[in-house]
């Protein structure tokens, strides 16, 4: 299962840069409108934990869930509402 940047990826390396140097990673990082949460499995890359997801589609949650178990990573713990 594969997910895709929407907003591009140099756009997204922006943000992860300005995190990683100014956030510690016990913070909580909340990703509101987290789609498919390529941004959230990023963070969880760079070794952040604390990592929240909302999204208005079921369908976007249930993708991201399924994906998780397709990866048996079981460090990989996003809270994700709808």
């Amino acid at each position: 299962l594969v997910g895709d940047v929407w907003f591009g990826e140099q756009t997204q390396n922006k943000i992860v840069d300005y995190i990683k140097n100014n956030i510690s990673k016990d913070k909580l990082i909340l990703d509101l409108g987290c789609g498919n949460c390529e941004f959230l499995f990023r963070m969880f890359d760079e070794g952040y934990s604390n990592l929240d997801g909302l999204d208005y589609s079921e369908t976007f949650i249930e993708f991201v869930n399924e994906k998780i178990k397709v990866m048996k990573n079981e460090n990989i713990k996003f809270n994700l509402y709808c």
